[in-house]
């Protein structure tokens, strides 16, 4: 029988197919195209090799980018619906004990508390406890190995320092099981705060003014200055023939000619790996 929808329920959320990534497609351009922008611009038939290997080595790391950047993406997404299922019940916990201080060990028995203790170094259970938590008795542990006999070696030193590190665990075990909870948290924690700085930008931008800095690195060998901040410069001439060869798109070149300009000669520093700044 055909279910009718009630007047004024709400439609149902259908899920949308997730769209496959899309790469900016970068292209190579031929020595004939390359040769023809240096013709057009009258430099010296030379520099066409000079432009080309600029080129060919950018798009390379450009590419090589994109496989990172791809990759890592792929994980993220993997990766944050476990993240997020962890690190809800595990926060809540560290609440909760916060909270209510001595309630674990009203609540477990004393064995667990030992088996807590037994579990930790005395430089965790420090870290713990904010505080010195190694044993100061040389003269006893030497005692012990010569009474019975072992030599010294860690197994010998942790039978021998097992009890203090149990009586740890029975004394301030919540205090232990706080710190392991928080040990694992940090690492989720700085996993959202990385993911809520990160404001992405798009990526052809970053990519296309990484093609822009590396031109502008090698313009004193093509035009035999450094490029000026102008608009009507024979650098923003040739970022406006080379760019769209090599797949990006003509509008706005200029303008992000003049900012990438702007940054790369107030900064005086070489090109940075692509990504690593935005428009």
């Amino acid at each position: 029988m055909k279910r009718v929808k009630a007047e004024g329920a709400p439609e149902p959320k259908v899920a949308r197919a997730k769209e496959k990534r899309k790469l900016q497609t970068l292209k190579i351009p031929t020595r004939a195209q390359i040769k023809l922008v240096v013709a057009d611009l009258r430099l010296e038939e030379g520099l066409a090799a000079v432009l080309d290997l600029v080129i060919k080595d950018a798009v390379a790391d450009l590419r090589s980018y994109q496989t990172w950047r791809l990759r890592k993406i792929d994980q993220n997404e993997r990766i944050a619906d476990p993240i997020e299922e962890i690190y809800k019940p595990l926060i809540k916990l560290v609440l909760l004990l916060e909270a209510n201080p001595g309630v674990l060990k009203e609540i477990l028995p004393a064995p667990t508390g030992e088996k807590l203790g037994e579990l930790f170094s005395f430089t965790g259970i420090g870290k713990a406890l904010n505080g010195d938590a190694f044993p100061h008795d040389g003269k006893s542990l030497r005692g012990y190995l010569s009474r019975s006999g072992k030599q010294f070696n860690m197994a010998s030193v942790e039978g021998f320092y097992a009890r203090i590190r149990e009586d740890y665990g029975l004394v301030e075990g919540e205090r232990l099981f706080l710190h392991a909870l928080r040990v694992v948290l940090e690492p989720l924690e700085g996993w959202f705060v990385a993911k809520a700085a990160n404001k992405g930008g798009r990526p052809a931008n970053r990519e296309r003014r990484y093609l822009i800095q590396r031109l502008a690195k090698a313009a004193p060998k093509i035009f035999g200055s450094e490029p000026p901040i102008s608009l009507g410069s024979p650098f923003v001439e040739l970022c406006e023939r080379v760019l769209p060869l090599c797949g990006f798109a003509e509008d706005g070149i200029d303008k992000a000619v003049m900012s990438v300009l702007s940054s790369f000669k107030s900064t005086a520093r070489p090109a940075p790996e692509p990504g690593s700044s935005t428009k």
